[in-house]
């Protein structure tokens, strides 16, 4: 995803993604909640778990 958005002028860009991708999973496990997808959500639980215990380290 990186080697096509070029030159990133942000020192924080890290976090940055962290959180992007934070957001991506809880919608993708809202949206198979919603949708009664429950085998697609045990991926993005784990997925939410890993992203918040990486968050703790900041």
């Amino acid at each position: 995803m990186l080697a096509g958005y070029g030159a990133l002028h942000r020192p924080d860009w890290e976090a940055a993604i962290a959180l992007y991708r934070l957001a991506a999973a809880l919608e993708l496990w809202c949206w198979m909640a919603q949708i009664g997808r429950p085998d697609a959500r045990a991926g993005l639980s784990r997925e939410l778990e890993n992203s918040t215990a990486q968050g703790m380290a900041y």
